[in-house]
Formats: C-alpha cells, sequence, structure tokens
C-alpha cells in the first residue's frame, strides 16, 4: 500500500502556502513541497509579480510525518522564499509556481495567487473561520483568489458561459464569498447558497449577491431550470454518498438544458493526506470513504451531524454522478493543490 501511495505522490508532486506575509515592497512565504527526487537542490519557486531574493528547500518540518507518514523524506519538505515585488505591479496581483527542474514542469493549474490590493469587503474572524478552518486573512485571501483563477480559467476553456449575455451562476456553499467575492457581476447574475444564515446575510449585504437559504438535505427550493452553471467548491466533500446523489438530482433540476455543473471533491490527492492504510484501501475497494464528521460548522449551524469527511474515486464518480450529466472534464489535485474538480454538463 506504501508504494502505491508513493507513485500517487510522485505523479501529483503535492505542494503548497500554507503562510503569506506582505511588507510594503516584499513578501514573504512558506510551506512544504514534495520531490520525487532524493534531493532538493533541483527545486524552484517562480513568480510572475515578484524576483526571488531568498530561498530555502530545507526547512525541517515535523509536522509533515503525520500527514504523509509513508513518504520518507516528508519532515524536510519545508520552504521559505522572500520575493521583492515588481513597483508595476504592486496594485495588482502575484503568482507563485512551484516546480522540480529535473522531472516536474511548472504547471499553471498548481499556482497560487495572491491580490495585492483586495479593497473587497472581508467577513469577520469568525466568518472565515467556518470557511476556511482557520481565521487567517493572508491565508484566506490566497486560497479564496487562487480558487477563483483556476475556476474562472476553467469556466473559461470549457464551458459557453461567457458566451451567454447576463449569465445566472450560482456558488452553491458558498459560505462567506470567499471565491464569488471575485466574480464581475455587471455581465452575469451571481447567486449564493448556503446552510450558514449568518454568512448567506453577510454576503447579500456586503457582496451584493441574490442568495438561497438552503438545509444539508435538498427541499428542492431552488429553482427550477434556472441556472447557465452552478459551481460547489469544497461541498461534495463533506456529504455522505446518499446526499451526494440527493443534491446532484436537486443541482441538475436547477440547471438549464445544457447547463454545466462544476464540482470539487476529494479524490486520491486528497487520500493521501492523514488517511490510514485501512481507510485508502477502503476508498479503493469501495470508491467511496466516510472519514467522519468535521464539527467546523459546529457554532453555526450546531444541529447539522451531515457535514462529513468524504472521498471519492473517479471511478465511482463516473459510475454514480452521469445518469442526467454527462463529463465534459476532469482535473486532478486542483483547489487547494489537492481537491479534484469535474465539470458536468445537463443532458
Amino acid at each position: 500500500m506504501n508504494q502505491l501511495r508513493r507513485r500517487i505522490l510522485e505523479r501529483i508532486q503535492p505542494w503548497c502556502i500554507d503562510s503569506i506575509s506582505r511588507k510594503e515592497d516584499s513578501i514573504s512565504i512558506s510551506g512544504w513541497a514534495v520531490s520525487g527526487s532524493q534531493t532538493r537542490e533541483h527545486l524552484e519557486i517562480q513568480s510572475c509579480g515578484a524576483s526571488l531574493t531568498k530561498a530555502d528547500f530545507k526547512v525541517t518540518r515535523p509536522d509533515l510525518e503525520s500527514v504523509f507518514p509513508f513518504w520518507p523524506q516528508a519532515t524536510n519538505s519545508g520552504f521559505t522564499c522572500d520575493f521583492r515585488l515588481q513597483p508595476n505591479l504592486l496594485d495588482k496581483e502575484i503568482r507563485f509556481s512551484y516546480g522540480d527542474k529535473n522531472i516536474f514542469p511548472f504547471n499553471p493549474f498548481h499556482e497560487y495567487a495572491y491580490p495585492l490590493d483586495d479593497c473587497i469587503a472581508v467577513p469577520d474572524p469568525s466568518g472565515r473561520l467556518r470557511v476556511h478552518g482557520s481565521d487567517s486573512l493572508p491565508s484566506f485571501l490566497l486560497e479564496g483568489y487562487s480558487t477563483f483563477r483556476k475556476l474562472s480559467e476553467i469556466i473559461s476553456s470549457t464551458t459557453t458561459i461567457n458566451k451567454i449575455k447576463n449569465a445566472r451562476i450560482l456558488d452553491w456553499g458558498c459560505g462567506c464569498g470567499r471565491v464569488s467575492r471575485y466574480f464581475d457581476t455587471k455581465d452575469m447574475q451571481l447567486w449564493g447558497a448556503d446552510i450558514d444564515d449568518f454568512n448567506l446575510k453577510w454576503c447579500e449585504e456586503q457582496l451584493n449577491m441574490k442568495t438561497l437559504g438552503i438545509s444539508s438535505n435538498p427541499t428542492k427550493n431552488l429553482p427550477d431550470s434556472y441556472f447557465d452553471l452552478i459551481f460547489g467548491i469544497s461541498v461534495m466533500t463533506h456529504l455522505h454518498h446518499d446526499l451526494q446523489i440527493a443534491w446532484l438530482d436537486e443541482l441538475t433540476r436547477s440547471l438549464k438544458s445544457s447547463g454545466y455543473l462544476i464540482l470539487t471533491f476529494h479524490g486520491l490527492a486528497s487520500a493521501l493526506r492523514n488517511i490510514s492504510d485501512e481507510g485508502f484501501e477502503e476508498l479503493l475497494s469501495q470508491g467511496f470513504y466516510d472519514f467522519g464528521e468535521n464539527p467546523i460548522l459546529k457554532g453555526a449551524v450546531p444541529e447539522n451531524k451531515d457535514y462529513r469527511d468524504t472521498y471519492n474515486t473517479l471511478n465511482q464518480i463516473v459510475l454514480n454522478w452521469t445518469e442526467k450529466l454527462r463529463v465534459t472534464k476532469y482535473f486532478e489535485s486542483l483547489i487547494g493543490n489537492h481537491q479534484d474538480l469535474i465539470v458536468l454538463q445537463k443532458i
């Protein structure tokens, strides 16, 4: 089993920025990067919008031994990097790419992006915590904007939404608008749906989103044949199999004919992190694995017991999600550089 998990890890080459800070014209990041090679001198972090001034790819990270217990080099996988921002880009964005010059090319879909001049309203720490798992504002902006950039590119390249005037788009499980806050709404109708009334009200008041309150179980309160596109970032990742199927029916019903559904899920790349060999074997054999209850929403929705951490294989999804939908595109290890993303179109 360890050999299989190592092969998957070497194919995916995961990396993560887990801290980012800015001081005037400089920015610092830290995180971890797994390399398929035995040495780390070939690793690079490149940036669009800044020049690298200092880098250390031999930072000891004892915490990673519990995340990747099957990877012998896990504890030596940390890095820190400092950059100087280019003066003409101080009010735009900065992007970071990781690669190994020997075996792993830079991949734009594994980039991180950070907005340098984010003037959009931000939720308070408690609202961010329930969505992000942390109240860190820089981390919230990094993950939200990175996801937005990837999602926008996928919508543009794999759907016809940009050709639809005043398209109706629903952010299913919008939380406090971590992703949808960046959409330009002058040419679209942006909606948000969530079970968290506090964050939903905040989105309505601060982001001018149209909102729909929902429960953990679908109640058919989404409008029929209404939306051109529905996307759900890290929602299926928290639903048991039966609820996934129930919500697929609800979301498909609410799509227009030939409308698009974009969903993320915990696949094999996510399953590499913190799941025991027994759990990994169950995922491979059954196509689905329930890791257990996720308590992050307890403060906002205390009675909710349906918020889980769950995992799917792609084969299981193709078999169970495509009765009324067809798969148009699949991306492995995309969102947060570990969640898979699938684009489906209503038949």
